[in-house]
């Protein structure tokens, strides 16, 4: 729906203007309010957040895995949602109810990208039976969601409910199982650099997100009642990305992105009150981070010698370039993972480990981020993934000049940057492991821009407000 332009001065029957309505800048400064201005909410229904809920649950194998069926039937289901939805879009567009962006073409183009190397690789260079290959697409299917969420009229607060909230109940989830030392998670248990025999990885990346979203929300907050709520939901977060997760990456994310939203993003009397409390639990997470993930380091050198986990990504970034470089630039695509093929991912997935004298360790793409990219869609599939990456992170940044209620979408914007500073950058869009969350970032960026779009300082540059 298009916002048309009013003058910022009305009047009423008796000729005399009229008062406007004032909101509040999040600040405390009162402002008038015109109706562009409050168009630029950010929404949110408990039926569209829901729907954006159960496409994240889905792709992290809930419900099925929690009473032991395969993880594969919510990514199956999740890929039948895409596609239907994508229909419905595609037929909203073609009947000029739905305009298709530039966000729509440039998900659609890497998707293209994606299915050109696989079929280039697994017909033309390593020949392979379709089964082997095809079937795969799947795990892209993410790259569309934004076609799907347009199409049913999501907003941004839904998805950033969504993700708060899928965050807030799977971390709850995560601590009561281990508070209680019950199994309901062991499909997701994983191996650890640090040693740790019983990690268990569940909803990090919404919890990593969800950590944020909800910080931003505590320090906006006047109401004891809200805080309190956000407060619990930051700690129960906190808890599976600094203490369950073990990612260091993560973590050094969050850090680096919470302290740039303080410096670019939060302003007046709560950057200060930020400055004043921030100590106070800064500090003893210091602490508790040094002595849990530091404490064997003497120097650089002997500390990445140790480290088990870098160790594992340097032997996996070595076994998949030597497939890439028989692709001619192109990546070897999509394919199975399935051991009953012998392809580059089931190899790798399945006994690749054994050439390093390691046992039940799986070399795969989740681990490298944008070389994973690289290595499988080539030249113009991590090209296209950077150039998306960045226009999401400028996008969302931007819209910290939109007032407070867009300050949990910039911080995100900035969540995704910081991502970027690792030795091993984050890859939203091709990976198993991400391309459910780069799915929904990517429609938010996009909502994002149109909320720029319809903006009074864009609307007063093109001319339309007095």
């Amino acid at each position: 729906m298009t916002d048309i332009p009013v003058p910022q001065s009305a009047t009423g029957p008796s000729g005399r203007r009229r008062s406007q309505p004032s909101e509040t800048d999040g600040q405390g400064t009162n402002r008038p309010a015109t109706p562009s201005r409050r168009s630029l909410s950010l929404g949110a229904t408990p039926l569209r957040t829901g729907f954006i809920a159960l496409l994240l649950c889905l792709w992290e194998g809930v419900p099925f895995t929690l009473i032991g069926m395969p993880n594969l039937l919510g990514l199956q289901l999740f890929a039948v949602i895409i596609v239907v939805g994508v229909g419905f879009f595609a037929y909203m567009a073609l009947n000029g109810l739905k305009k298709f962006t530039i966000w729509e073409g440039l998900a659609l183009l890497l998707l293209g990208v994606c299915v050109f190397s696989s079929i280039a690789y697994s017909i033309f260079i390593k020949p392979q039976p379709i089964a082997a290959w095809a079937i795969a697409v799947y795990t892209v299917s993410p790259l569309l969601t934004i076609m799907v969420l347009r199409g049913l009229n999501c907003r941004i607060g839904d998805a950033l409910e969504a993700i708060y909230w899928t965050g807030f109940i799977g971390s709850l989830f995560l601590l009561i199982t281990a508070t209680f030392n019950l199994n309901f998670l062991d499909y997701y248990i994983r191996g650890s650099g640090l040693g740790t025999e019983a990690r268990v990885v569940f909803f990090k990346l919404e919890a990593t997100f969800g950590l944020i979203i909800a910080m931003m929300k505590l320090v906006q907050t006047d109401r004891p009642k809200a805080m309190a709520g956000h407060l619990i939901v930051v700690a129960v977060v906190a808890y599976n990305v600094f203490a369950a997760s073990e990612s260091r990456l993560a973590i050094f994310a969050v850090l680096a992105a919470l302290a740039l939203a303080w410096l670019f993003i939060l302003r007046g009397n709560r950057k200060f009150l930020v400055a004043l409390l921030a100590p106070f639990a800064i500090l003893p997470l210091v602490f508790y981070l040094a002595g849990r993930y530091l404490s064997n380091f003497t120097t650089l050198d002997d500390y990445l010698a140790r480290d088990v986990s870098a160790g594992w990504r340097n032997f996996t970034i070595q076994y998949f370039r030597t497939y890439f470089e028989e692709s001619h630039g192109l990546g070897f695509g999509f394919m199975s993972a399935n051991p009953i093929y012998n392809n580059v991912l089931a190899f790798g997935s399945n006994r690749a480990s054994a050439l390093y004298g390691v046992q039940n360790y799986t070399v795969g793409l989740d681990d490298i981020g944008l070389y994973a990219a690289f290595f499988q869609y080539g030249y113009l599939g991590v090209s296209l993934v950077f150039a998306m990456t960045l226009m999401a992170i400028v996008t969302l940044f931007k819209t910290r000049k939109l007032g407070s209620a867009f300050f949990p979408v910039a911080a995100i914007g900035l969540l995704m940057f910081t991502f970027l500073l690792s030795p091993i950058p984050m890859n939203y869009f091709t990976l198993f492991y991400t391309a459910h969350m780069g799915g929904i970032l990517w429609f938010v960026a996009a909502e994002a821009a149109a909320a720029l779009e319809r903006s009074p300082r864009r609307q007063n540059k093109k001319g339309y407000l007095a």
